[in-house]
């Protein structure tokens, strides 16, 4: 007696929640296909505006009497979601007891803090917003779509000890629009690149920016 097609099974976690407790432990119970949210909820329209990343845990499992040997199998993701503001990304930590922020630290352990980019916020960038827009020098290398930056609003003190203001964001590129401006102080005219980058989530809180572009910037 063979292992059939349908004797391979998607089942739930303990707990499908988006709590720091959920996932867990494989459930009896089956995500049965074609079934709408069996696995993740609607989409709300607060989570439309602002983003929202949902976890969920499910397990691949083999649900037969039979004692054939079963060789191993493979997931993966052939088609994009229809909703262009909605992205997915499969993967496993190889734990079968791990919960939603094992699972949360496997995703950002990718980002880092690095050093500081070339990049300045030009005029305060507001909560909410799903693009940012900057300005640097005429030389600099431009931003690459996919590209992960850390906005952080930070103070240096005469003893250079630096002081984080509020909360951090990682923001990961999705557009970039670009083009080189002339712009004028009290010493003449200049030339910066103005930048445009659109970005995946939304803006979590306002973070300030100069309010005009300067002569000298890093």
């Amino acid at each position: 007696m063979t292992i059939r097609e349908q004797d391979i099974k998607l089942m739930a976690s303990e707990r499908l929640l988006d709590a720091e407790d959920g996932g867990g432990q494989m459930s009896a119970v089956e995500v049965v296909d074609g079934v709408v949210n069996n696995l993740f909820p609607d989409i709300s329209r607060l989570d439309r505006t602002y983003g929202n990343v949902s976890l969920r845990k499910a397990y691949a499992a083999v649900k037969t009497a039979n004692r054939d040997m079963y060789y191993g199998s493979h997931a993966i993701i052939t088609d994009a979601p229809t909703d262009p503001r909605v992205s997915v990304l499969m993967f496993t930590t190889g734990s079968y007891n791990d919960e939603r922020r094992q699972a949360q630290d496997r995703i950002e352990s990718y980002v880092v803090q690095g050093s500081v980019s070339d990049y300045t916020l030009l005029g305060d960038q507001l909560m909410g917003q799903r693009m940012v827009i900057l300005f640097t020098r005429v030389d600099a290398p431009l931003p690459e779509v996919g590209n992960v930056y850390l906005l952080s609003e930070e103070t240096t003190n005469s003893n250079g000890v630096t002081t984080v203001h509020g909360e951090q964001q990682y923001i990961r590129v999705t557009k970039v629009e670009h083009e080189i401006r002339t712009y004028e102080d009290d010493r003449g005219t200049f030339q910066r690149m103005w930048l445009r980058l659109e970005i995946g989530n939304a803006l979590r809180r306002t973070f300030p920016g100069l309010p005009a572009v300067e002569r000298l910037t890093r």
